[in-house]
């Protein structure tokens, strides 16, 4: 126990850790009904070329997943070690 007597509850943290999001589901099949509604394909286009696309894109990650961000990192990398005595 800590020095105050009382338990580290960890209180507005989020989930504890290894849990399921248990809204992904529900929202993933949301996302998918909307995004794959003939209207909504009909209308996407017109949006697009409008400029209006972080909602699009925002949904579509939400129906499908987010493709994974990958780096290429070019020539070599040399790490200096400070020493701060």
């Amino acid at each position: 126990m800590p020095a105050n007597g009382k338990k580290n509850l960890r209180l507005g943290m989020g989930r504890s850790k290894g849990a399921g999001n248990v809204a992904t589901p529900d929202i993933r099949e949301r996302a998918r009904q909307l995004v794959e509604d003939p209207v909504y394909c009909l209308s996407v286009k017109a949006r697009i070329l409008e400029g209006n696309v972080p909602l699009e894109i925002m949904l579509h990650h939400y129906a499908y997943g987010k493709p994974r961000e990958t780096v290429a990192l070019e020539g070599g990398v040399t790490i200096n070690v400070v020493k701060p005595w």
